[in-house]
């Protein structure tokens, strides 16, 4: 466990982290959540499932859980999700494509918008949101655990205010918990993989993003020629 001067960051399996947390005490649930598409040994979305009740336990009267999501398993969610209902999808657009599709070059995150009560949307705009980084962001992190954090930046700002907690059960490289600590959100993040977690750390300790996940990459490399064997 990290303590940092806005939030805490754990170690370990949100699935014992989520029982510790109080009744209605976050107003923003903001994640990226596994998809399930056999990339890593942690990718498994029944993990984000079986803890939705818990999820919808921790979240005040009113809040939002919002979150990146595949565009290949689109659907699932609005049909899984039970607690939290489904309100609207939203955009992230690249200047450039940066992964291939069945059908072309791929230019866009999808982010899914869900809800428990009716939470205020506290800055409106379009559902098209453009990708950018923050300037503390150092290079180009090529890593599909690593969103942007100009998108995530919009997202915060849209979906919370001063003083709510931003929760996020699974942080990866720690894109969520970095630009909450920059914007003085309250913020509570997990992380099940040792090495990310340690990253992720540094990263906001640093106060700054820099391309130094070499043996990170190398093990998504790995995975990845094993998925196209």
């Amino acid at each position: 466990m990290e303590y940092f001067k806005h939030g805490v960051f754990y170690q370990g399996d949100v699935r014992e982290l989520i029982d510790t947390l109080p009744n209605q005490s976050v107003g923003l649930i903001l994640t990226d959540p596994p998809y399930g598409l056999g990339f890593g040994p942690y990718d498994n979305p029944e993990i984000f499932y079986s803890i939705e009740s818990e999820l919808h336990r921790v979240a005040t009267a009113n809040a939002w859980l919002v979150f990146y999501w595949s565009i290949r398993k689109l659907a699932e969610p609005m049909i899984r999700l039970k607690y939290f209902h489904f309100c609207w999808q939203l955009i992230v657009t690249h200047h450039s494509s940066f992964t291939k599709s069945l059908i072309g070059d791929r230019r866009y995150l999808s982010v899914l918008i869900f809800a428990k009560g009716k939470p205020k949307v506290y800055r409106r705009g379009p559902d098209i949101i453009q990708s950018f980084e923050l300037p503390q962001v150092e290079g180009e992190i090529n890593n599909p655990l690593f969103k942007p954090t100009g998108a995530t930046l919009q997202l915060i700002a849209r979906f919370s205010t001063d003083g709510i907690t931003i929760l996020d059960p699974f942080a990866g490289l720690g894109t969520i918990p970095f630009v909450a600590e920059f914007v003085g959100r309250p913020w509570i993040a997990c992380e099940i993989d040792k090495e990310w977690f340690d990253v992720a750390c540094g990263f906001i300790k640093q106060g700054k993003i820099v391309p130094t996940l070499a043996s990170i990459q190398s093990r998504l490399k790995a995975e990845q020629l094993r998925l196209e064997m």
